[in-house]
């Protein structure tokens, strides 16, 4: 299946001299990632290995293994929009039918990443961000875009916003996205927001620190107290409904001020050294534009986290992204790897580190899972 999204995209070389099919090379670029390759050489090691069988079973012409420099060529040449516009269409053919039929929302979780091991200091260059969108429930990253030098999430944030078609959406994100225009945007498309409240925005958190301190929650909700890995920490989540005119000066934002959630984390800490805990305090301010209850905010809150565990964190560890020296075009290879990523996510390979290594001690093992071939 994969090679049928992969073959869509653009041949970017000339028709002369043509000695490997770029899809093909994609395509099995994708199963020596998944088959514990980290960089170009490593791909070219996984194809020479299983060339023969590699050969046969694509029923390929080629008299030898293509070099890792030409892989590298393949991946970096190839048109970014493309085969990010491949990566989305696989992960809709992984999604399940009824991926988006939900009795709530499809709460989106947005945030951004830097690929370090991208920048170039002898050209004056910083390294790469990128801009993911990871569905909490199905823990699939929808789509990923690489952010302009000169600019910031943001625009990229809002621009998406207005591109967008997920029934029933709600996005979270940090604080940096605390923008009235993302407001807008989102209202005008139907799109639902919570967005971390902080001192970035100084006047409007002032006056929500106001609220929360004078009026009585609409509704409140309490985990239970959890314990492990020498913490214990139980949550509670306040929203609040009403009195808005009251308290927010600058009105501008009263038409998509719908929900200001306070969550409050009470956390005990053993330290590893001393062996004494400690405790500890956090407050946090959201906002939303649809009305949430209190139970809905916290697991909202709390999901947004995963794609931090579930995305930046795996790719570094897991994927060694950040180790990856690929000053030109690196984006290309992240894109790869988002693929790779969703794949074992929807065949709940959650072990990612284990299971690539599994793989590459039976590299055919691969095959007996759907959506590859």
């Amino acid at each position: 299946m994969l090679a049928t999204f992969l073959s869509d995209i653009e041949d970017f070389r000339r028709r002369q001299g043509q000695r490997y099919s770029l899809h093909h090379t994609l395509l099995f670029s994708f199963l020596a990632i998944c088959c514990n390759a980290n960089s170009y050489r490593q791909i070219g090691i996984f194809i020479q290995t299983h060339f023969p069988k590699l050969r046969d079973y694509f029923s390929l012409d080629w008299r030898h293994p293509p070099h890792h420099t030409t892989i590298r060529n393949h991946i970096m040449g190839v048109c970014t929009e493309d085969l990010e516009a491949a990566c989305r269409a696989f992960c809709q053919h992984l999604l399940p039918a009824d991926a988006f039929e939900t009795d709530s929302y499809n709460h989106i979780a947005v945030d951004g990443k830097t690929l370090c091991g991208s920048d170039d200091p002898a050209c004056a260059k910083r390294p790469l961000q990128a801009l993911s969108f990871f569905f909490a429930a199905r823990q699939l990253i929808l789509g990923q875009v690489a952010i302009a030098e000169k600019t910031n999430e943001i625009p990229v944030f809002q621009q998406l916003l207005c591109e967008l078609q997920i029934p029933d959406a709600l996005f979270s994100a940090d604080a940096m996205h605390m923008q009235l225009e993302t407001f807008r945007i989102a209202e005008k498309q139907g799109h639902g927001l919570f967005i971390q409240l902080k001192d970035n925005q100084k006047e409007l958190a002032e006056d929500v620190r106001q609220l929360v301190k004078l009026e009585r929650p609409d509704d409140t909700h309490t985990d239970a107290i959890e314990g492990a890995h020498g913490r214990i920490e139980q949550r509670t989540a306040q929203v609040y409904h009403h009195a808005f005119d009251d308290h927010l000066i600058d009105d501008k934002w009263l038409p998509y001020i719908r929900t200001v959630v306070h969550i409050r984390r009470r956390r005990v800490v053993k330290s590893t050294l001393s062996g004494q805990w400690s405790a500890s305090i956090e407050q946090a301010l959201y906002l939303s534009n649809r009305q949430l209850s209190a139970k809905q905010a916290n697991r909202i809150a709390r999901d947004h986290w995963a794609i931090e565990n579930k995305n930046h964190y795996v790719r570094d560890t897991a994927f060694e992204e950040d180790k990856r020296k690929i000053r030109k075009n690196s984006f290309n290879f992240s894109i790869i790897t988002t693929m790779v990523l969703n794949f074992f996510r929807a065949n709940k390979l959650n072990h990612i580190k284990q299971q690539r290594f599994a793989f590459a001690l039976n590299g055919t093992d691969i095959y007996r899972f759907p959506h590859v071939l």
